[in-house]
């Protein structure tokens, strides 16, 4: 349990050396300090700008000098350049100079670079802005400051890697290390037994390939008897070729003459029709343009008719558009008198069906007061018999 919330929580781990706590902060400053050398090879284009105070550049000025004087001296190309370096004493010495002078400036602009934020970001953006050509030309070896910062990262690396790393876990990776070197033995052994069969499957390979080359080599002495046998067939269908050619050029020669003959004679019929359709395309001419001026007339026969037609369908449109607006009207009032004499219909047959069940009602009491008068008769005619009996009178 307990090593499970080891590995869960990770962040727990702490370096207990206030010594290598020191050095690993020592080298992360030479890391950020190693990333901002190569911005130095854009600082001369920011000298001139306004938040360039004047000891900064003072330093940039002894920088760019230090610069070209190393690479004036140091340049193997130039004429007193040995192989151990200058041969003339003076320049030898300029050299060491301007070497001392340009280790303590870059250590300056460095310093400027980590203090002052606004001139590394002026240097970021005078690098984008930078030609990659002219940005080639560095005072520092890009190879050799990559190794460095490659060393001192494996450094950094290794003395974290064995500040947070515990007992335990060094125990565990030696075991890992041995599970490896076991697993790696192993394979090992794998190895050798695969390369031996590798080496009987090359063995059989060679044998199948010899016998190949030998069935290549008769299918090329095959290849190169039918080649022989199509070159003479070649050349005996080239002979029969070139007798076939000249027989049909003899050919050709007098069916040319026969045919220019044919041409002479199809060109004096060509010539005959031309003259005579000549004529004929003159008169059909002189009737196109007949039948075209009938033509143009008929059109503008057509126009005119169809102008007069198109003021009367306008008229005729302009009296149709009259006569609907007047219908509409007519129905709009027919709509209101319908509704008034459905309304007056309505009333009248109210009154009707009223008047109707009066006279139905006054025809019953009618019918009862005769009925009460017959049966009040009837009753008075009965009165001097109590024992008669009573007849029914119908209504």
């Amino acid at each position: 349990m307990e090593a499970a919330l080891e590995q869960l929580r990770p962040a727990q781990k702490r370096l207990i050396d206030a010594n290598a706590e020191r050095a690993l902060a020592i080298l992360d400053r030479l890391l950020a300090r190693m990333e901002m050398v190569p911005l130095l090879a854009a600082v001369g284009q920011v000298r001139d700008s306004h938040l360039v105070d004047s000891d900064l550049r003072l330093t940039i000025d002894e920088f760019v000098e230090a610069q070209n004087t190393v690479a004036r001296l140091g340049n193997p190309a130039n004429e007193h350049q040995g192989s151990n370096g200058p041969t003339n004493p003076a320049d030898r010495t300029a050299l060491f100079v301007a070497e001392q002078d340009l280790r303590r400036t870059t250590r300056l602009l460095v310093r400027q670079l980590d203090q002052n934020q606004n001139f590394k970001a002026l240097l970021l953006a005078a690098q984008n802005n930078t030609n990659p050509e002219s940005a080639s030309s560095t005072t520092v070896n890009a190879v050799d400051l990559d190794r460095v910062a490659n060393t001192v990262t494996s450094l950094h690396d290794m003395l974290e890697t064995r500040l947070l790393t515990t007992t335990e876990e060094m125990s565990r990776h030696k075991e890992l290390v041995q599970q490896l070197a076991t697993r790696e033995a192993v394979h090992a052994k794998e190895i050798d037994g695969l390369e031996q069969e590798l080496a009987a499957l090359q063995v059989t390979r060679d044998a199948e390939c010899q016998e190949r080359q030998v069935l290549v080599d008769q299918l090329e002495a095959r290849l190169e008897t039918m080649t022989q046998h199509a070159t003479e067939q070649n050349k005996q269908l080239l002979r029969t070729t070139k007798k076939r050619q000249l027989e049909i050029d003899s050919e050709l020669t007098s069916s040319s003459e026969a045919i220019a003959k044919q041409i002479a004679q199809v060109q004096a019929d060509l010539a005959t029709l031309r003259r005579n359709n000549k004529e004929i395309e003159t008169k059909l001419r002189q009737r196109k343009r007949r039948i075209e001026a009938q033509v143009e007339d008929i059109i503008f026969q057509y126009d005119q008719d169809m102008g007069h037609k198109q003021l009367d369908l306008d008229q005729l449109n302009t009296q149709h558009n009259a006569e609907l607006e007047q219908m509409k009207a007519l129905q709009a009032k027919f709509d209101e008198l319908e509704v008034e004499y459905n309304i007056i219909m309505a009333d009248r047959k109210r009154e009707r069906e009223a008047k109707q069940k009066a006279e139905e009602e006054m025809q019953k009491m009618v019918r009862a007061a005769l009925l009460v008068q017959a049966m009040w008769r009837a009753y008075k005619a009965r009165k001097p018999t109590p024992h008669a009996t009573v007849v029914a009178i119908p209504c």
